[in-house]
């Protein structure tokens, strides 16, 4: 903590019978002003402490507060949500907001002393303490309102995993001016719909109901599964001397007095039926027979709070108004420039929804709201390691202009994960530094033009280039064993062509060249990165969970990867090195087919050795808890490998104009596209078979 910044830490206990009351004792830090606040009713059912973390700027008095609930195993060194709290209080701080951090200190082990009155978790199962966390939302919004008008004008609640995209962008720029301004004096609380698509803020042809715009039929409606359902990920409350923001975050933090317990929703309503058929079409294309759209849910008590706020719009039609999620709580496949041909034209309800799930169920994972002039992005549908890569990649982008704003207007810069900016600073940021990681691409002396296409991704991605070593199979021509670029970059000529082993088969053999390198992350050329791709393959800095890890489980891997240099190394790995290497000049062609029947050897040496086979992965035996492919085993204990999940998206022309469009496979987790060419797949997408992957001209 940094006193300089007035940083305040209180362990707060809150009654949730009503009236509701809080009883907050600092535990350190420095609070000028704090409002007191009067001891809580004796009740049988009170939330956990929370342990409440703060920052706020000393040059202004704040005009807006910001908050997140945040668990502290997602704050440890390797996972996402430090990089997520990095980018939320540097950009508050930049904006002259107070930005608080709301904690667990007990880990919300007494899950039902968490919950409010009459909201039961009953066939929650693993999902009970989930869905606690969730609830401790309305009343951390509340504790803040409580504050009063002055100390918090309004408060901005950002999920953990919804980050601020576009850090020069302010709350009044996005939400105050252009729709609180305009919105009827009752408004008090704006919510944002799933449903991106609408115009001037409406979730239109959806049904989410502007404030007083909402039909009778509607109103008497329970919230509905679909494109209308509202996202609480992201919720604006404006405060009032009349203290009626604080009423409506009280029937919601109290469950609706009641009237939200998850178990009273009618999973067989009339309403919820009515989606399911464009729901279970826009599903087709995912594995598996169709499922409908309320189905790829979790157990329905996860998202009682959720639910909930659906029913405080319905209970206060005239004070709750729901904009579109392209305003503030944009999902992360949504580009807007992307989506202007479909966003121009009159859609039905049904088509609408139809869009939402398929992009969501493709492309949950993409970048593309990252890489727009979006507000805020939220990852909801997003795995932890995808997670992690991309909200490293979005502080490393984003640390240099926060900083710049921040001395502009006299405050510091806060590092919750060691790093701070540096001036004229391009290269990779500290905590995704990792010196003893080679990048080794295994290219050929006929692919000069896609080698050269993926040194230039590397490089835009932040990549440090004197970490990148080129391996040229066939290269004969009496050129310099090894040789260094302008950039660092280094090559080496290797004579036979073992086609995808060329590198690997080098790295064994020439163990003295590479003293300082511990792992390698193989590649081939005919790939491109992006800016995530350097923040996840360095996750695993300090050690590998095993001898190698392939980028995937989910289909054959081309033996790229993660290795343990000191397996690369061992006997083991050499003897099925030396049986891979092209050494009686075998035509490539002919060799092409050897490598294919041996494809990812390596990779299935260190898996004989220490477990942990990608075929049980293949059965669909690991999965995460929402049912998505997964690269964690239970069994290990560990990961076995970097991101199974594989996208075919639509070929592309890569490496000129008018060239042949490439198949484009891209692994989200790792931020890798994989091209191959068009021809001999009988048009079939990259993921299906294997032998038509392999071709001799890029």
């Amino acid at each position: 903590m940094n006193a300089a910044l007035t940083c305040c830490v209180y362990s707060c206990e809150r009654s949730f019978v009503m009236p509701l009351h809080s009883s907050c004792k600092r535990v350190h830090g420095v609070c000028p002003g704090a409002v007191a606040i009067a001891a809580p009713a004796q009740s049988a059912i009170t939330s956990p402490p929370f342990d409440i973390r703060e920052w706020r700027p000393h040059s202004v008095q704040p005009h807006g507060c910001i908050a997140s609930v945040m668990t502290s195993n997602l704050l440890g060194a390797i996972s996402w949500g430090a990089f997520a709290i990095e980018i939320a209080i540097n950009w508050a701080l930049s904006h002259g907001y107070r930005y608080t951090l709301f904690g667990e200190l007990h880990s919300y082990r007494n899950v039902s002393a968490a919950m409010p009155p009459g909201v039961h978790l009953d066939g929650a199962g693993a999902w009970s303490s989930a869905a606690t966390i969730n609830w401790a939302k309305p009343r951390a919004m509340l504790e803040l309102l409580e504050r009063g008008p002055h100390e918090c004008p309004w408060v901005f609640f950002l999920d953990g995993d919804a980050i601020i995209n576009r850090a020069s962008a302010s709350v009044e720029q996005v939400l105050l001016q252009p729709y609180l301004s305009k919105a009827p004096a009752a408004v008090k609380v704006v919510l944002a719909c799933h449903s991106p698509f609408g115009h001037n803020g409406d979730c239109l042809p959806c049904r989410c109901c502007r404030a007083g715009h909402c039909p009778a039929d509607e109103l008497a409606l329970l919230p509905r599964n679909d494109g209308s359902w509202v996202n609480s990920g992201v919720v604006f409350a404006k405060n009032d001397a009349r203290g009626e923001a604080r009423r409506m975050l009280a029937w919601w933090a109290s469950g609706g007095e009641g009237a939200c317990d998850p178990m009273e929703v009618p999973k067989g309503s009339s309403n919820r039926a009515k989606h399911r058929p464009a729901a279970s079409r826009a599903r087709t294309d995912r594995s598996g027979p169709p499922q409908p759209f309320a189905s790829r849910a979790p157990p329905i008590a996860l998202l009682g709070e959720q639910l909930c706020a659906q029913r405080m719009q319905r209970r206060f039609p005239d004070a709750v108004d729901v904009l579109n999620a392209a305003v503030f709580n944009t999902p992360t496949w949504f580009d807007p420039a992307r989506f202007a041909w479909f966003d121009s034209r009159v859609h039905t309800h049904l088509g609408v929804l139809a869009t939402v799930v398929a992009n969501e169920s493709r492309f949950g994972r993409s970048w593309a709201c990252l890489s727009s002039s979006s507000f805020v992005c939220h990852m909801y549908d997003v795995p932890a390691m995808s997670r992690l890569a991309m909200v490293r990649a979005k502080l490393e982008e984003s640390r240099p202009a926060l900083g710049a704003a921040l001395v502009q207007r006299g405050e510091r810069y806060v590092s919750t994960t060691g790093s701070s900016p540096q001036s004229g600073d391009a290269g990779p940021s500290r905590e995704t530094s990792c010196p003893t990681l080679g990048v080794a691409i295994n290219s050929n002396v006929r692919y000069s033009v896609p080698r050269e296409h993926l040194l230039r991704s590397l490089e835009l991605a932040g990549v440090p280039m004197n970490q990148v070593h080129v391996f040229i199979g066939g290269d004969r021509d009496g050129r310099a064993a090894v040789s260094t670029d302008a950039r660092g970059v280094r090559y080496y000529a290797v004579e036979h062509d073992s086609i995808d082993f060329s590198g690997l088969v080098h790295i064994g053999e020439r163990r003295d060249l590479f003293p300082g390198v511990t792992q390698w992350f193989y590649l081939h050329d005919t790939t491109e990165v992006g800016r995530g791709f350097w923040p996840a393959i360095t996750h695993y800095c300090q050690q590998l969970p095993s001898c190698a890890l392939p980028i995937t489980c989910r289909w054959p891997s081309s033996s790229m990867g993660l290795y343990d240099a000191s397996f690369v190394y061992s006997a083991a790995a050499n003897a099925t090195l030396r049986r891979m290497k092209n050494v009686h000049d075998v035509p490539p062609a002919v060799w092409k087919g050897f490598a294919l029947k041996e494809e990812d050897a390596l990779l299935k040496e260190c898996q004989q050795l220490r477990g942990g086979s990608c075929a049980m992965i293949r059965k669909g035996n690991w999965r995460d808890a929402s049912g998505k492919m997964s690269c964690w085993s239970k069994e290990l204990g560990r990961d076995i490998c970097i991101c199974n999940v594989v996208e075919a998206l639509p070929p592309r022309e890569v490496y000129s104009a008018g060239s042949a469009p490439r198949q484009v496979a891209s692994f989200p987790c790792a931020d890798v596209r994989k091209f191959k060419a068009n021809y001999g797949q009988a048009g079939m997408p990259y993921t299906v078979g294997d032998a038509a992957k392999y071709v001799l001209k890029p």
